[in-house]
């Protein structure tokens, strides 16, 4: 007698629903990751305005800070994903390592390509939409109180601190939404 079997549950077989819900965690986990590090690019953006109000003061296009604010996101996001990749590598090891024996398919499990790529997209989607807040912000201050206050904003050594702060909580955000899928 021949039955029919869904190729899904033929995989996961009597571990489809804790395989699901696993799917689910890592979905939420993701978008966890994605709200954080658009927080961080937000708050970095804000840190930095009287940096946009001095180069608005000086001329600077809105179209000119948007495209700063694009490729500093960007390349804290390499630069996360470098320092990522090997992490996220390391917790799928010690996941085939700690994984029951009645998971299907667990001594399989790799860092595949596409999830990394996926995540790394969603995420530089919440980096750019954080960037772009903050300077959706900076941008409707009146320049002028910021421009007299400017002696008072963060010291060069605070802003590599949190650019710092940034690329790991980044990184870590990234390799853990990359094992989790």
């Amino acid at each position: 007698r021949v039955r029919l079997v869904p190729l899904l549950q033929a995989q996961t077989g009597a571990a489809f629903r804790p395989v699901a819900a696993m799917a689910i965690a890592s979905l939420m986990l993701l978008v966890a990751c994605c709200v954080n590090v658009g927080g961080l690019f937000s708050v970095r953006g804000a840190t930095r305005r009287s940096d946009i109000a001095t180069a608005q003061a000086l001329g600077a296009s809105e179209r000119a800070l948007y495209w700063e604010a694009a490729m500093e996101a960007f390349i804290l996001l390499a630069t996360a994903i470098v320092i990522a990749a090997p992490v996220a590598a390391l917790g799928v090891a010690a996941f085939r390592r700690i994984a029951p024996a009645s998971l299907p398919n667990a001594a399989n499990a790799a860092l595949h390509p596409a999830a990394f790529a996926a995540c790394a997209l969603v995420l530089a989607g919440g980096a750019l939409a954080g960037a772009w807040w903050a300077l959706q912000r900076a941008l409707r201050n009146d320049i002028v109180p910021i421009l007299r206050g400017s002696g008072k904003g963060t010291k060069s050594g605070d802003r590599r601190q949190l650019r710092w702060i940034v690329v790991v909580e980044t990184a870590l955000a990234f390799a853990l939404s990359v094992a989790g899928v």
